[in-house]
């Protein structure tokens, strides 16, 4: 494994604070707590995340790839969690407010699809990393994310407007 440098250190620290941030917000006796347990989710999330591709950063070995590629899943659970935790955070009796189920489909479409690369051995993926097979697909999957958290910054930018316009 290779060494850490300064911003690997950086990125570490960050995450530490994110998970902290994560466990103490949800405590914070606040106005708005249905909504910070919504921004804990997210910032757990994210530094999970960023954990992940840390250490598959650093990986030498092919089956950290293969497993912590799993957590690439949550850049399609952004987006909608976002726009919940402003609903709850603007909108008045919107403290229980979900999302159905539907918003977070393409989650689960990707998170399928990667489950279904972690049944391959760890030479065939080697194999397929090496040949390029995977770039357009993972190409496409982040592009998709891209225009999903785009279209849910959308709807935040409206539903906050509305609301400053009220």
């Amino acid at each position: 494994m290779d060494s850490y440098n300064f911003m690997d250190i950086v990125f570490l620290i960050g995450i530490a604070q994110g998970f902290f941030l994560s466990v103490t917000l949800p405590i914070i006796h606040q106005k708005n707590t249905a909504a910070n347990s919504i921004l804990s989710i997210q910032l757990l999330l994210a530094c999970l995340l960023l954990l992940a591709k840390l250490a598959m950063h650093k990986a030498e070995d092919i089956w950290v790839l293969k497993w912590f590629a799993l957590f690439e899943t949550f850049i399609f659970i952004y987006g909608p969690l976002g726009y919940m935790y402003l609903k709850r955070l603007l909108a008045e009796n919107q403290n229980g407010f979900w999302l159905p189920w539907l918003h977070f489909l393409p989650a689960f479409l990707y998170f399928t699809f990667l489950v279904s690369i972690t049944n391959y051995s760890n030479q065939k993926i080697a194999n397929h990393i090496g040949a390029g097979t995977f770039n357009i697909p993972f190409f496409i999957a982040e592009s998709a994310s891209l225009l999903f958290n785009i279209y849910y910054w959308y709807l935040s930018m409206r539903l906050f407007l509305n609301y400053k316009h009220k």
